[in-house]
């Protein structure tokens, strides 16, 4: 199915693109399902979050989705498989996920977890919100 494209303003906000899944072939269920703010998503942030993963235990090729998000872009995560999103100072309204969630508190709706912290440059610059981050990723299941 070809996609139309327009310059008119349809939608008042940006839709994050995922990448496509070929016909017939189920789409994989990620361990680890991750939104970052674009702006705030530098070098220093990356490592960060490749150091997260790997105490994890978790392989950033098979198991993880990253998903960078700009400005008001969107995205509707309902269509991506996941057990856990982790969702690094964006709103999880903005993927579709609307359930009362507090900083560094783990909720488990179902077979999903969901977790929101502070961005990452933040929390590589406190000790306090690592430390924090880190004993809610340990009950991560």
């Amino acid at each position: 199915m070809d996609t139309l494209h327009s310059d008119n303003k349809f939608l008042d906000f940006k839709l994050f693109v995922l990448p496509e899944t070929k016909k017939g072939v189920a789409a994989r269920t990620y361990q680890l399902f991750i939104l970052v703010n674009a702006n705030e998503y530098d070098e220093a942030s990356q490592d960060l979050l490749q150091k997260i993963i790997g105490a994890m235990k978790l392989d950033l090729e098979k198991d993880v989705l990253v998903a960078e998000l700009e400005g008001n872009e969107n995205l509707d995560a309902n269509s991506i498989r996941y057990k856990t999103l982790l969702s690094f100072g964006l709103s999880t309204k903005r993927v579709g996920i609307h359930y009362p969630l507090k900083k560094y508190q783990l909720l488990k709706k179902e077979e999903q977890q969901f977790l929101l912290a502070d961005v990452l440059p933040k929390i590589a610059a406190d000790r306090n919100l690592k430390g924090m981050l880190w004993n809610v990723l340990k009950d991560l299941k």
